[in-house]
């Protein structure tokens, strides 16, 4: 992963467009969702009927089966309600996605994850969440697509 290639606009965006996504989703399903009015909210996301909710929107760790967040928001991730993962599509060597999904991690557990380029990371499987939603509406997916920072 190379730092200087990394869009930090893109990645605010992102992350952005899969809360705005999340509290469509859960809206829909009558839900009352309030996004956090301070985007450095160091406790959450957002609201869900009361309960905390932090968001991560990234493509998975494929050959871990994982997704991944930097290890300084494992106490963020670990102390909300309810932490969800927006899969966004992606199409590369590990693998293809067309596209986004939304998991809820149910088992908080995690593991350490050394990248290749030095970066500390947790890593929360796949296997231990849930799939709440699949979207499938092609401009939706596009927008996701187009905000990845991916160098993969």
């Amino acid at each position: 992963f190379d730092q200087r290639l990394r869009n930090e606009k893109k990645m605010l965006q992102l992350g952005f467009e899969g809360e705005k996504l999340v509290k469509a989703v859960y809206e829909r399903s009558g839900y009352d969702v309030i996004l956090s009015e301070d985007s450095w909210d160091s406790e959450k996301d957002m609201l869900i009927d009361g309960r905390t909710c932090e968001v991560k929107t990234q493509i998975p760790v494929i050959t871990q089966n994982c997704f991944a967040v930097n290890s300084h928001q494992y106490d963020k991730c670990t102390n909300v309600d309810i932490l969800l993962f927006v899969e966004i599509p992606y199409n590369n060597k590990y693998g293809v996605n067309e596209t986004v999904n939304i998991y809820q991690s149910i088992d908080r557990e995690a593991r350490e994850f050394l990248t290749a380029d030095g970066r500390d990371m947790m890593l929360y499987s796949i296997s231990k969440m849930v799939l709440i939603e699949t979207i499938t509406n092609e401009d939706i997916c596009n927008r996701f697509r187009n905000l990845s920072n991916s160098q993969v």
